[in-house]
């Protein structure tokens, strides 16, 4: 079972801060073919449901196609 830790961070936008509830492991399908548990920092009242960092695009090989 998946449990929420305590994300021992802070997290400022450009809005200001948010309120951090603690961080996660979860099991990410990237498609049919790979698989990969990553770390999520569960946030308060973000714009979007989901960002995605730098390192976890570069290390699963992402293209981003801006067209």
């Amino acid at each position: 079972m998946n449990e929420i830790t305590n994300a021992g961070i802070n997290v400022t936008g450009i809005g200001g801060s948010v309120k951090v509830h603690g961080r996660i492991n979860l099991k990410v399908n990237i498609g049919n073919e790979k698989s990969v548990f990553q770390s999520f920092v569960i946030v308060e009242d973000l714009a979007n449901e989901l960002l995605l960092g730098a390192d976890f695009i570069r290390s699963n090989e992402f293209i981003i196609d801006m067209a």
